[in-house]
């Protein structure tokens, strides 16, 4: 209820602008959520605009509609059939477009490094030769669309385990400042040494009850 509540003041990697932005309106309902939302608050992510499609499939699981093929679903059904991690684009490449585990990985690699997007582009050729012969049901404009996504998503993008580390924090901030308020952001402000952000968590806090 609190991360649907964007009570994000104080939260690892949920309290930026960014996170707040591509959170809002989401109504979070299992700890996948609060790992997916930290993949997606990324580069490659958010200029995809992607985030919007995973609130939209959250919200209202009718509206989970096939984007590509029933195989790049199944892929990304851990995230409401939104491609957010890393190994996302790893599988599509082997079981969508045919490419063997090593070369998807090291694009996979490229992606971890902020350099997919030109690893993809490269790609690209390759990618719709595999697709036409190992995913025919996909139309070529199919096929593209999935090239344009995939080269946004190579901006910049998390690994499933990184995220859910993330998460784990996330998480344990959000408990704590809830049912340890004071504690919490007692020991937010005595590691706190900018002013300016120490006065947001004193505001903060007093919005918490902490008084």
């Amino acid at each position: 209820a609190a991360f649907t509540a964007g009570r994000f003041d104080g939260v690892f990697q949920f309290e930026t602008p960014s996170a707040r932005r591509v959170c809002r309106g989401l109504k979070f309902q299992n700890f996948g959520h609060v790992a997916a939302m930290n993949a997606i608050n990324r580069p490659g992510t958010t200029t995809s605009g992607m985030y919007h499609e995973f609130v939209k499939r959250v919200n209202d699981p009718s509206a989970r509609q096939t984007i590509y093929c029933e195989k790049i679903d199944r892929i990304t059904d851990d995230a409401a059939g939104v491609m957010c991690y890393q190994e996302h684009v790893s599988r599509i490449l082997i079981e969508v477009a045919g490419f063997s585990p090593g070369d998807a990985d090291t694009v996979r690699r490229k992606i971890s490094k902020s350099k997919g997007k030109e690893q993809i582009a490269k790609e690209a050729p390759a990618i719709r030769e595999g697709c036409a012969k190992h995913t025919p049901e996909m139309s070529p404009e199919k096929v593209e669309a999935l090239i344009d996504q995939m080269i946004d998503f190579g901006r910049y993008s998390f690994n499933k385990s990184h995220a859910v580390a993330y998460a784990i924090v996330s998480y344990w901030c959000m408990r704590l400042k809830i049912y340890h308020p004071l504690e919490f952001w007692a020991a937010m402000l005595s590691c706190e040494n900018d002013k300016k952000d120490a006065a947001q968590h004193v505001r903060a806090a007093l919005r918490d009850g902490v008084r």
